[in-house]
């Protein structure tokens, strides 16, 4: 970069994450700034990877990967082309460590009279920006078209969760009812309204419930859901289903054999 008629500069405000020259500036993110505040600070030394991670995250309590420095670095690299700095500005020996070149990047300390004030090689308009906007200002910045498209996106987020939610009560939550069907030996049996089951069905359940093969003597109301091949499910219950202290069982019987 050129200042002076012959040679091109460059400046960093750590402060409000500004790098900038004679015509414009380039806002940074604080972890980019910290990091390019202490590469200023060795400038012309080798600083190797593990020493730049410590000092610019790990002290500062942040647990960091390497892919998380090589995406800060990359991004100075692009802030640094923006400002008119040369490739070679910061070099990388592959995993071991960088070098920002010396006299490429001059830095600015808030209210300091530094010669890269006095030499007038800075655009008034640039130092206002360096002045006026600082670090924890620097905020990500949403279109309204961008945030009507979130807004959309959630609404129909919400219709979908509605809509799959309402379909799970209806399809896998029935109300059954029943009716009451019969009494046999103190027991009283009930069916599912609009369904109806063979003999043989009660007459299973009753050889089971006689035979102590489920003993139950205290249960007295049963509860037929399905008879399917052979198969029987029903409920058995100390009291009317839907009472206090109906304590109810499930009981399924498979197979047609009476053993």
């Amino acid at each position: 970069m050129l200042s002076r008629g012959s040679t091109m500069r460059a400046y960093f405000e750590p402060k409000n994450c500004i790098l900038s020259n004679d015509t414009k500036s380039i806002k940074i993110t604080i972890q980019e700034a910290r990091c390019l505040e202490y590469l200023i600070k060795h400038e012309g030394e080798f600083i190797r990877r593990e020493m730049l991670q410590q000092e610019c995250w790990i002290k500062r309590g942040v647990t960091v990967s390497d892919s998380a420095v090589r995406q800060s670095l990359y991004r100075l690299r692009r802030a640094f082309e923006d400002a008119g700095l040369p490739n070679l500005t910061l070099t990388t020996q592959a995993r071991k460590g960088h070098i920002l070149q010396k006299g490429s990047i001059a830095l600015i300390h808030s209210g300091a009279k530094t010669d890269a004030y006095t030499d007038n090689s800075i655009n008034p308009s640039v130092l206002n920006s360096i002045n006026n906007d600082a670090c924890g200002n620097f905020k990500p910045h949403f279109s309204v078209t961008s945030l009507l498209l979130i807004a959309k996106l959630l609404l129909l987020s919400a219709l979908l969760f509605l809509a799959g939610f309402y379909s799970y009560q209806k399809i896998m939550l029935t109300d059954i009812k029943y009716h009451h069907s019969e009494e046999k030996e103190g027991r009283l049996y009930f069916y599912r309204k609009n369904q109806t089951y063979p003999q043989s069905a009660i007459e299973r359940i009753h050889y089971w419930l006689r035979n102590k093969h489920v003993n139950y003597d205290n249960l007295k109301f049963i509860y037929l859901n399905n008879a399917w091949s052979g198969h029987i499910s029903f409920y058995l219950c100390k009291g009317e289903m839907g009472s206090a202290g109906s304590d109810c069982t499930s009981i399924m019987i498979i197979g047609e054999h009476h053993p």
